[in-house]
Protein backbone atom coordinates (compact mmCIF):
# COMPACT_ATOMS: atom_id res chain seq x y z
CA UNK A 1 0.00 0.00 0.00
CA UNK A 2 1.14 3.49 -0.70
CA UNK A 3 0.91 6.42 1.64
CA UNK A 4 1.95 9.04 -0.92
CA UNK A 5 -1.19 11.10 -0.48
CA UNK A 6 -0.44 11.55 3.20
CA UNK A 7 3.05 12.89 2.52
CA UNK A 8 2.65 15.06 -0.62
CA UNK A 9 5.76 17.13 0.01
CA UNK A 10 8.09 14.17 0.10
CA UNK A 11 6.99 11.43 -2.26
CA UNK A 12 7.19 12.89 -5.76
CA UNK A 13 9.23 10.32 -7.64
CA UNK A 14 9.30 12.47 -10.77
CA UNK A 15 11.51 15.11 -9.08
CA UNK A 16 14.03 16.44 -11.62
CA UNK A 17 16.61 17.08 -8.89
CA UNK A 18 19.00 14.14 -9.14
CA UNK A 19 20.51 14.77 -5.71
CA UNK A 20 17.06 14.61 -4.10
CA UNK A 21 16.32 11.41 -5.99
CA UNK A 22 19.50 9.88 -4.57
CA UNK A 23 18.63 11.01 -1.03
CA UNK A 24 15.25 9.30 -1.34
CA UNK A 25 16.91 6.25 -2.83
CA UNK A 26 19.16 5.98 0.21
CA UNK A 27 16.18 5.75 2.56
CA UNK A 28 14.69 3.10 0.26
CA UNK A 29 17.93 1.15 0.64
CA UNK A 30 17.93 1.43 4.44
CA UNK A 31 14.42 0.00 4.56
CA UNK A 32 14.91 -2.83 2.07
CA UNK A 33 17.33 -3.59 -0.76
CA UNK A 34 14.56 -5.19 -2.82
CA UNK A 35 12.34 -2.15 -2.27
CA UNK A 36 15.22 0.13 -3.27
CA UNK A 37 15.90 -1.86 -6.43
CA UNK A 38 12.24 -1.77 -7.41
CA UNK A 39 12.15 2.00 -6.97
CA UNK A 40 15.50 2.26 -8.77
CA UNK A 41 14.15 0.43 -11.82
CA UNK A 42 11.16 2.75 -11.89
CA UNK A 43 13.27 5.92 -11.56
CA UNK A 44 15.79 4.80 -14.18
CA UNK A 45 13.14 3.58 -16.63
CA UNK A 46 14.36 -0.01 -16.47
CA UNK A 47 12.17 -3.05 -17.11
CA UNK A 48 11.23 -4.83 -13.90
CA UNK A 49 12.22 -8.51 -13.76
CA UNK A 50 8.60 -9.58 -13.28
CA UNK A 51 7.54 -7.51 -16.27
CA UNK A 52 10.26 -9.06 -18.43
CA UNK A 53 9.16 -12.55 -17.43
CA UNK A 54 5.50 -11.82 -18.12
CA UNK A 55 6.34 -10.76 -21.67
CA UNK A 56 7.80 -14.21 -22.28
CA UNK A 57 4.78 -16.15 -21.01
CA UNK A 58 2.84 -18.24 -23.48
CA UNK A 59 -0.56 -16.91 -24.49
CA UNK A 60 -2.27 -19.79 -22.64
CA UNK A 61 -0.52 -18.90 -19.39
CA UNK A 62 -1.33 -15.23 -19.82
CA UNK A 63 -4.99 -16.10 -20.32
CA UNK A 64 -5.01 -18.30 -17.20
CA UNK A 65 -3.53 -15.49 -15.13
CA UNK A 66 -6.07 -13.03 -16.49
CA UNK A 67 -8.95 -15.30 -15.48
CA UNK A 68 -7.47 -15.77 -12.02
CA UNK A 69 -7.05 -12.02 -11.64
CA UNK A 70 -10.66 -11.46 -12.63
CA UNK A 71 -11.88 -13.94 -10.02
CA UNK A 72 -9.91 -12.22 -7.27
CA UNK A 73 -10.87 -8.69 -8.33
CA UNK A 74 -13.56 -8.40 -5.67
CA UNK A 75 -11.22 -9.57 -2.91
CA UNK A 76 -8.56 -7.16 -4.13
CA UNK A 77 -10.99 -4.25 -3.99
CA UNK A 78 -11.98 -5.12 -0.43
CA UNK A 79 -8.35 -5.38 0.58
CA UNK A 80 -7.52 -2.00 -0.99
CA UNK A 81 -10.44 -0.42 0.88
CA UNK A 82 -9.25 -1.93 4.17
CA UNK A 83 -5.68 -0.79 3.49
CA UNK A 84 -6.81 2.75 2.76
CA UNK A 85 -8.84 2.84 5.96
CA UNK A 86 -5.87 1.59 7.92
CA UNK A 87 -3.50 4.08 6.23
CA UNK A 88 -5.59 7.01 7.38
CA UNK A 89 -5.65 5.73 10.94
CA UNK A 90 -1.92 5.07 10.93
CA UNK A 91 -1.18 8.58 9.77
CA UNK A 92 -3.40 10.17 12.42
CA UNK A 93 -2.05 7.98 15.21
CA UNK A 94 1.63 8.47 14.36
CA UNK A 95 1.12 12.24 14.15
CA UNK A 96 -0.60 12.19 17.54
CA UNK A 97 2.14 10.10 19.16
CA UNK A 98 4.93 12.28 17.78
CA UNK A 99 3.51 15.21 19.73
CA UNK A 100 4.04 13.35 23.00
CA UNK A 101 7.80 13.40 23.54
CA UNK A 102 7.54 11.67 26.90
CA UNK A 103 5.77 8.76 25.21
CA UNK A 104 8.48 8.67 22.52
CA UNK A 105 11.31 8.62 25.04
CA UNK A 106 9.78 6.19 27.52
CA UNK A 107 7.51 3.89 25.51
CA UNK A 108 8.96 3.90 21.98
CA UNK A 109 12.70 4.33 22.51
CA UNK A 110 12.69 3.18 26.15
CA UNK A 111 15.58 5.50 26.99
CA UNK A 112 17.14 5.55 30.44
CA UNK A 113 16.84 9.08 31.83
CA UNK A 114 20.51 9.26 32.79
CA UNK A 115 21.87 8.48 29.31
CA UNK A 116 21.43 11.97 27.76
CA UNK A 117 22.71 13.54 30.99
CA UNK A 118 25.76 11.29 30.86
CA UNK A 119 26.53 12.23 27.25
CA UNK A 120 26.22 15.90 28.20
CA UNK A 121 28.38 15.57 31.31
CA UNK A 122 31.34 14.31 29.28
CA UNK A 123 31.59 17.74 27.65
CA UNK A 124 31.32 19.69 30.91
CA UNK A 125 34.56 21.44 31.98
CA UNK A 126 34.20 19.98 35.47
CA UNK A 127 33.54 16.39 34.34
CA UNK A 128 35.33 13.69 36.34
CA UNK A 129 35.53 9.93 35.97
CA UNK A 130 33.80 9.61 39.37
CA UNK A 131 30.82 11.67 38.20
CA UNK A 132 30.70 9.76 34.91
CA UNK A 133 30.64 6.51 36.85
CA UNK A 134 27.83 7.76 39.08
CA UNK A 135 25.67 8.76 36.11
CA UNK A 136 26.33 5.40 34.47
CA UNK A 137 24.49 3.46 37.16
CA UNK A 138 22.09 0.95 35.64
CA UNK A 139 23.57 1.21 32.13
CA UNK A 140 24.89 -2.35 32.05
CA UNK A 141 25.32 -2.30 28.28
CA UNK A 142 27.71 0.65 28.67
CA UNK A 143 29.72 -1.02 31.44
CA UNK A 144 30.13 -4.21 29.40
CA UNK A 145 31.02 -2.31 26.21
CA UNK A 146 33.62 -0.04 27.80
CA UNK A 147 35.36 -2.93 29.60
CA UNK A 148 35.39 -4.95 26.38
CA UNK A 149 36.86 -2.08 24.35
CA UNK A 150 39.61 -1.28 26.86
CA UNK A 151 40.85 -4.86 26.60
CA UNK A 152 41.16 -4.66 22.81
CA UNK A 153 43.56 -2.76 20.49
CA UNK A 154 44.49 0.04 20.48
CA UNK A 155 44.26 0.03 24.29
CA UNK A 156 45.62 -3.49 24.58
CA UNK A 157 49.09 -3.94 23.16
CA UNK A 158 49.70 -7.61 22.28
CA UNK A 159 53.44 -6.95 22.59
CA UNK A 160 53.05 -5.92 26.23
CA UNK A 161 52.56 -9.15 28.23
CA UNK A 162 52.67 -7.22 31.51
CA UNK A 163 49.48 -5.33 30.71
CA UNK A 164 46.89 -6.58 33.21
CA UNK A 165 43.39 -7.21 31.92
CA UNK A 166 40.92 -4.61 33.18
CA UNK A 167 37.68 -6.19 34.38
CA UNK A 168 35.75 -3.33 35.99
CA UNK A 169 34.07 -0.19 34.68
CA UNK A 170 35.89 2.27 36.93
CA UNK A 171 39.29 0.99 35.90
CA UNK A 172 38.27 1.06 32.24
CA UNK A 173 37.13 4.70 32.48
CA UNK A 174 40.40 5.79 34.06
CA UNK A 175 42.45 3.93 31.46
CA UNK A 176 40.51 5.24 28.45
CA UNK A 177 40.73 8.89 29.42
CA UNK A 178 38.46 11.92 29.10
CA UNK A 179 38.90 12.50 25.35
CA UNK A 180 38.37 9.00 24.01
CA UNK A 181 35.34 8.33 26.21
CA UNK A 182 33.60 11.20 24.35
CA UNK A 183 33.77 9.00 21.27
CA UNK A 184 33.41 5.52 22.75
CA UNK A 185 30.38 6.17 24.98
CA UNK A 186 28.28 7.80 22.19
CA UNK A 187 29.03 4.89 19.85
CA UNK A 188 27.92 2.35 22.47
CA UNK A 189 24.86 4.49 23.24
CA UNK A 190 23.77 4.60 19.63
CA UNK A 191 24.16 0.85 19.31
CA UNK A 192 21.86 0.48 22.29
CA UNK A 193 19.30 2.92 20.82
CA UNK A 194 19.09 1.36 17.35
CA UNK A 195 15.87 -0.45 16.46
CA UNK A 196 15.91 -4.24 16.92
CA UNK A 197 16.38 -6.43 13.86
CA UNK A 198 12.72 -7.43 13.58
CA UNK A 199 10.55 -8.25 10.54
CA UNK A 200 9.79 -6.80 8.14
CA UNK A 201 12.73 -4.39 8.44
CA UNK A 202 15.31 -6.92 9.61
CA UNK A 203 18.33 -5.19 8.06
CA UNK A 204 17.45 -1.64 9.10
CA UNK A 205 19.45 -1.85 12.34
CA UNK A 206 22.63 -3.04 10.62
CA UNK A 207 22.46 -0.53 7.79
CA UNK A 208 21.65 2.37 10.09
CA UNK A 209 24.65 1.48 12.25
CA UNK A 210 26.91 1.34 9.20
CA UNK A 211 25.62 4.75 8.11
CA UNK A 212 25.82 6.62 11.42
CA UNK A 213 29.24 5.17 12.20
CA UNK A 214 30.59 6.33 8.84
CA UNK A 215 28.93 9.74 9.16
CA UNK A 216 30.34 10.23 12.66
CA UNK A 217 33.89 9.33 11.61
CA UNK A 218 33.71 11.62 8.58
CA UNK A 219 32.27 14.46 10.71
CA UNK A 220 35.12 14.05 13.15
CA UNK A 221 37.73 14.17 10.40
CA UNK A 222 36.10 17.17 8.73
CA UNK A 223 36.24 19.04 12.05
CA UNK A 224 39.94 18.23 12.32
CA UNK A 225 40.52 19.57 8.83
CA UNK A 226 38.45 22.64 9.68
CA UNK A 227 40.57 23.39 12.73
CA UNK A 228 37.93 25.57 14.41
CA UNK A 229 35.35 23.00 15.49
CA UNK A 230 35.55 20.34 18.22
CA UNK A 231 36.07 16.91 16.61
CA UNK A 232 34.35 15.13 19.51
CA UNK A 233 31.22 17.28 19.18
CA UNK A 234 31.32 16.67 15.44
CA UNK A 235 31.54 12.91 16.05
CA UNK A 236 28.49 13.01 18.33
CA UNK A 237 26.66 15.10 15.73
CA UNK A 238 27.16 12.40 13.11
CA UNK A 239 26.50 9.52 15.48
CA UNK A 240 23.03 10.61 16.59
CA UNK A 241 21.75 12.42 13.50
CA UNK A 242 19.56 9.47 12.42
CA UNK A 243 17.62 9.21 15.67
CA UNK A 244 14.63 10.54 13.74
CA UNK A 245 14.70 7.44 11.54
CA UNK A 246 15.16 5.21 14.59
CA UNK A 247 12.19 6.83 16.31
CA UNK A 248 9.92 6.63 13.27
CA UNK A 249 10.79 2.99 12.57
CA UNK A 250 10.08 1.95 16.15
CA UNK A 251 6.94 4.08 16.35
CA UNK A 252 5.53 2.86 13.04
CA UNK A 253 5.77 -0.81 13.99
CA UNK A 254 4.22 -0.13 17.39
CA UNK A 255 1.35 1.96 16.00
CA UNK A 256 0.76 -0.50 13.14
CA UNK A 257 0.07 -3.33 15.58
CA UNK A 258 -2.11 -1.13 17.82
CA UNK A 259 -4.22 0.15 14.91
CA UNK A 260 -4.63 -3.28 13.33
CA UNK A 261 -5.69 -4.82 16.63
CA UNK A 262 -8.37 -2.16 17.12
CA UNK A 263 -9.63 -2.72 13.58
CA UNK A 264 -9.82 -6.47 14.19
CA UNK A 265 -11.99 -5.82 17.24
CA UNK A 266 -14.32 -3.59 15.22
CA UNK A 267 -14.61 -5.99 12.26
CA UNK A 268 -15.50 -9.00 14.42
CA UNK A 269 -19.03 -7.64 14.77
CA UNK A 270 -19.67 -7.49 11.01
CA UNK A 271 -22.05 -10.02 9.43
CA UNK A 272 -19.44 -11.25 6.93
CA UNK A 273 -15.77 -11.94 7.48
CA UNK A 274 -14.66 -10.45 4.15
CA UNK A 275 -13.00 -7.33 5.54
CA UNK A 276 -11.68 -9.17 8.59
CA UNK A 277 -9.96 -11.70 6.34
CA UNK A 278 -8.59 -8.90 4.15
CA UNK A 279 -7.08 -7.20 7.20
CA UNK A 280 -5.22 -10.39 8.09
CA UNK A 281 -3.18 -9.98 4.91
CA UNK A 282 -2.23 -6.33 5.49
CA UNK A 283 1.43 -5.99 6.48
CA UNK A 284 3.70 -3.04 7.40
CA UNK A 285 4.29 -0.95 4.31
CA UNK A 286 7.78 0.00 3.20
CA UNK A 287 6.71 3.09 1.29
CA UNK A 288 4.68 4.40 4.23
CA UNK A 289 7.80 4.30 6.43
CA UNK A 290 9.97 5.72 3.62
CA UNK A 291 7.66 8.67 3.04
CA UNK A 292 7.30 9.33 6.76
CA UNK A 293 11.10 9.40 7.12
CA UNK A 294 11.52 11.73 4.15
CA UNK A 295 9.09 14.25 5.54
CA UNK A 296 9.70 14.09 9.28
CA UNK A 297 13.02 12.50 10.27
CA UNK A 298 15.04 15.69 10.82
CA UNK A 299 12.29 17.40 12.79
CA UNK A 300 11.86 14.30 14.96
CA UNK A 301 15.60 14.27 15.70
CA UNK A 302 15.46 17.96 16.61
CA UNK A 303 12.50 17.52 18.95
CA UNK A 304 14.07 14.52 20.65
CA UNK A 305 17.29 16.33 21.51
CA UNK A 306 15.48 19.48 22.54
CA UNK A 307 13.77 17.33 25.13
CA UNK A 308 17.11 16.14 26.49
CA UNK A 309 17.97 19.71 27.59
CA UNK A 310 21.73 19.28 27.23
CA UNK A 311 23.84 22.23 28.44
CA UNK A 312 27.32 21.30 27.22
CA UNK A 313 26.81 19.14 24.12
CA UNK A 314 24.98 21.44 21.64
CA UNK A 315 23.20 18.77 19.62
CA UNK A 316 19.76 20.36 19.98
CA UNK A 317 20.88 23.54 18.26
CA UNK A 318 22.88 21.68 15.63
CA UNK A 319 19.92 19.48 14.71
CA UNK A 320 17.59 22.50 14.75
CA UNK A 321 19.85 24.21 12.21
CA UNK A 322 20.04 21.00 10.17
CA UNK A 323 16.25 20.56 10.17
CA UNK A 324 15.64 24.17 9.20
CA UNK A 325 18.10 24.15 6.27
CA UNK A 326 16.46 23.64 2.88
CA UNK A 327 19.76 23.38 1.01
CA UNK A 328 23.42 22.96 1.87
CA UNK A 329 23.94 26.70 1.48
CA UNK A 330 21.63 27.27 4.46
CA UNK A 331 24.02 25.43 6.79
CA UNK A 332 27.03 26.51 8.81
CA UNK A 333 29.32 25.14 11.50
CA UNK A 334 28.53 21.63 12.68
CA UNK A 335 25.35 21.35 10.61
CA UNK A 336 27.42 21.99 7.49
CA UNK A 337 29.89 19.26 8.43
CA UNK A 338 26.96 16.94 9.10
CA UNK A 339 25.45 17.61 5.67
CA UNK A 340 28.77 16.85 4.00
CA UNK A 341 29.49 13.74 6.08
CA UNK A 342 25.97 12.39 5.62
CA UNK A 343 26.27 12.86 1.87
CA UNK A 344 29.66 11.12 1.73
CA UNK A 345 28.36 8.15 3.73
CA UNK A 346 25.16 7.88 1.70
CA UNK A 347 27.05 7.79 -1.58
CA UNK A 348 29.49 5.15 -0.35
CA UNK A 349 26.64 2.86 0.66
CA UNK A 350 24.57 3.50 -2.46
CA UNK A 351 27.53 2.91 -4.74
CA UNK A 352 28.42 -0.34 -2.96
CA UNK A 353 24.84 -1.54 -3.56
CA UNK A 354 24.96 -0.51 -7.25
CA UNK A 355 22.30 2.14 -6.65
CA UNK A 356 24.46 5.15 -7.55
CA UNK A 357 27.09 5.78 -10.21
CA UNK A 358 30.38 7.65 -9.93
CA UNK A 359 28.74 10.53 -11.78
CA UNK A 360 26.05 10.54 -9.09
CA UNK A 361 28.82 10.83 -6.52
CA UNK A 362 30.29 13.83 -8.33
CA UNK A 363 26.88 15.53 -8.27
CA UNK A 364 26.37 14.79 -4.59
CA UNK A 365 29.84 16.01 -3.61
CA UNK A 366 29.57 19.15 -5.74
CA UNK A 367 26.24 20.00 -4.10
CA UNK A 368 27.92 19.93 -0.68
CA UNK A 369 31.19 21.62 -1.71
CA UNK A 370 33.31 18.56 -1.05
CA UNK A 371 36.39 19.29 -3.12
CA UNK A 372 38.92 16.84 -4.47
CA UNK A 373 41.49 17.47 -1.75
CA UNK A 374 38.97 16.81 1.02
CA UNK A 375 37.62 13.71 -0.69
CA UNK A 376 41.14 12.30 -0.94
CA UNK A 377 41.49 12.73 2.83
CA UNK A 378 38.13 11.13 3.52
CA UNK A 379 38.95 8.12 1.37
CA UNK A 380 41.84 7.35 3.70
CA UNK A 381 39.43 6.76 6.57
CA UNK A 382 38.32 3.40 7.85
CA UNK A 383 34.62 4.16 8.19
CA UNK A 384 34.10 1.19 10.52
CA UNK A 385 36.75 2.21 13.06
CA UNK A 386 36.66 4.88 15.74
CA UNK A 387 39.25 7.65 15.54
CA UNK A 388 40.82 7.65 19.01
CA UNK A 389 43.77 9.53 20.48
CA UNK A 390 45.17 6.14 21.45
CA UNK A 391 45.15 5.12 17.78
CA UNK A 392 47.36 8.06 16.94
CA UNK A 393 49.72 7.52 19.83
CA UNK A 394 50.39 4.02 18.52
CA UNK A 395 51.05 5.15 14.93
Amino acid sequence: MSQSAQFPASSKTESPDRVNVLARRFINYLISLNFARGQFNSEEGLVDDDEAISRELLAVEQKRRAEKAKLSAVQDKVRRDVELRMQKRLYRETAKRLEDQQFIRERVLMLAENTPALLDLMFAPSASSKRVEELSQGLDWLHVGVVKIVNMPPFLDPNDPKRTKINNYRGALNFIGAEDIKVIAPALTMQNWLPPAEPPFTLLRRKLWQHVMATAVVCQRLAELNGKLDPAIAFNTGMFHEMGKVTLARLYLRVFEDVRQKMFEELRSEKTSTRYNALMHVEPDQQFLRDMMLKQERVVTKLLFEGFEMRHLPLAQIYADYAKAKTFEDTSGYSRLLWQANTFSEFRMLHAANLASLDDGKRMFAATRLNGKTIVELRKLNLKKLILTRNRESE
